[in-house]
Order: structure tokens, then C-alpha cells, then sequence
């Protein structure tokens, strides 16, 4: 482990034998959980289940079992087979992983979209559980809560993303200042926690892109945990909002976003089962 000065002064810890990337007070995450583990989600707690998306020909054979006629019809309208297998991993793994907390079978869940275009299960299950999605490359990751809106994002740490255009169109004037800041090893990382921050957060409220440079502005520190410095006009509660940057494996960066002050996180393999 390496501490890395920043142009600011900041101090950072760099693996660079792993190409990992970690703040000089790293956030403290709760141990995994077995598949057996995780089918009761505590109200402090969000769950994050995490698999790739490559997976052996049974399996996907398993996943799109599950699927209804409508998505299995949505699947078939994907061009690429890569695209095709994505889809049905993740919207089969995501209905396997909600059904093992609701009891139910998976085929048989049905979901609504809330008024800012946010799906979530149907009122009429009682359930209380919030859920968020997030792929990238042959990877998903997914978040779940109860009774309180979550989020997550991940992202691959890519060398060659046009940083300058996204931060000038995206990121506030500080924000922007911070990442030049930085040493040219940290800055793509350093980028993509924060975008990811920002992206977990929207989607724990229900927006996306389209808010433009009305985006949401969040703390810029990776020595210390996300915050929400800035809010939407909806007048967002920052006290109530937590930002969690996630382990989500070498050359990724990840965040969740979840409407409680000091949740624990939990970790799952669901490829596991």
C-alpha cells in the first residue's frame, strides 16, 4: 500500500500491485453472507448482491424459466446475444433474489413503475422492499432495503473515457477543480467514485440523465464516506441520506445510495445459488 499526495495536499492510499484505489480512512463494510443468510433483510441493512453476467448454459436456461411471457418477449428485441443473455440474467437473477426474500415465486412477481419512472415491486405484495440495479461489462450488481429508497451503480475504470467532456457538461466548478487535482494515477478512479455516488443517488430518487446540469452535488473527498452537499428542488433531507462507496472488485468503481442514516452493508454472491 502506497500513500499518494494529491496537487491539494490530500493524502490517498493506492494499491498499485491490484490497480486498487482506496481513501486514507477506508469505509468499513459488514462481512459477506451465505445465500442461506439472506433471506431477511433488517431494516438498518442493504443487501448487495453481486455475479457476472457470463454464465454457463444452464444457468441461463434457469433464469429465463423464470421470466414471464412479456419479458421473455422484451429479451428478443435486443440485437446482440450478449445484450439478449444480460437482459435475462439480470431481470432473472433480480426476480430469484427478491422471491427468496418475499417467499414467492419468482415468475410470479409483478412490478409498477412510481411517478418518476422508477420500477418497484407492486403495492399489492406488502412487501416494503426497495431494490436498484446496476450493470456493466459481463458484471450486475443489485441493492436492496426495505421500506427505504436505495440506489447503486458501478461502473469499469477506463483509461481512455473523455474525462474533460463529461466533467465540464456534468460536475460543478469545485468538483471539477478537485479531480485536476489529483495525480494522473488517481484521477480516472477518483472520477468514477464520484459519478457513481452521483448516479446512486438519482437512482434512489428516480431520476437519470435528463436533470443535466441540475444534477445533484456530492461530496468530492475519497477520504472520507459520500455526503450530499447539494439537493434537488424536491428538497432532498442530506441528514437522512447515506453515500457508500462499494468493493466491487479490481478495475470497477461502485456506490449505493440509501434513504437512512447509517445502514449496514451486507454482501452476497448470488451466483452462488
Amino acid at each position: 500500500m502506497t500513500l499518494v499526495r494529491a496537487r491539494n495536499g490530500d493524502d490517498y492510499a493506492a494499491d498499485f500491485s491490484t490497480g486498487r484505489m482506496l481513501p486514507s480512512r477506508d469505509l468499513e463494510h459488514a462481512g459477506g453472507m451465505s445465500p442461506v443468510e439472506s433471506a431477511v433483510l433488517k431494516t438498518n441493512e442493504v443487501h448487495v448482491w453481486e455475479t457476472s453476467s457470463d454464465v454457463a448454459a444452464a444457468r441461463l436456461a434457469t433464469l429465463r424459466d423464470v421470466l414471464p411471457a412479456e419479458e421473455l418477449s422484451r429479451s428478443h428485441t435486443y440485437r446482440f446475444q450478449d445484450d439478449r443473455r444480460r437482459f435475462i440474467v439480470t431481470r432473472g437473477l433480480l426476480r430469484t433474489i427478491l422471491a427468496r426474500y418475499l417467499r414467492a415465486n419468482p415468475k410470479e412477481l409483478y412490478f409498477t413503475v412510481s411517478e418518476t419512472g422508477k420500477p418497484e415491486l407492486h403495492p399489492d405484495l406488502h412487501s416494503g422492499i426497495r431494490f436498484s440495479l446496476s450493470y456493466c461489462a459481463d458484471r450486475a450488481v443489485f441493492a436492496l432495503s426495505q421500506d427505504c429508497d436505495v440506489g447503486v451503480d458501478f461502473e469499469q475504470v477506463r483509461a481512455d473515457f473523455p474525462l474533460d467532456c463529461v466533467e465540464e457538461l456534468f460536475f460543478s466548478d469545485q468538483e471539477q477543480a478537485i479531480l485536476s487535482s489529483l495525480p494522473d494515477c488517481l484521477r480516472y478512479r477518483a472520477f468514477f467514485a464520484y459519478w457513481c455516488r452521483r448516479e446512486a443517488l438519482l437512482k434512489a430518487l428516480g431520476y437519470g440523465l435528463p436533470l443535466g446540469l441540475h444534477r445533484p452535488e456530492v461530496s468530492t473527498s475519497l477520504g472520507e464516506p459520500g455526503r450530499l452537499l447539494s439537493t434537488l428542488r424536491e428538497a432532498v433531507e442530506t441528514q437522512k441520506w447515506a453515500l457508500v462507496d462499494l468493493a466491487v472488485g479490481n478495475g470497477y468503481q461502485g456506490a449505493v445510495a440509501v434513504k437512512m442514516p447509517a445502514p449496514t452493508l451486507k454482501y452476497c454472491d448470488a451466483s452462488e445459488f
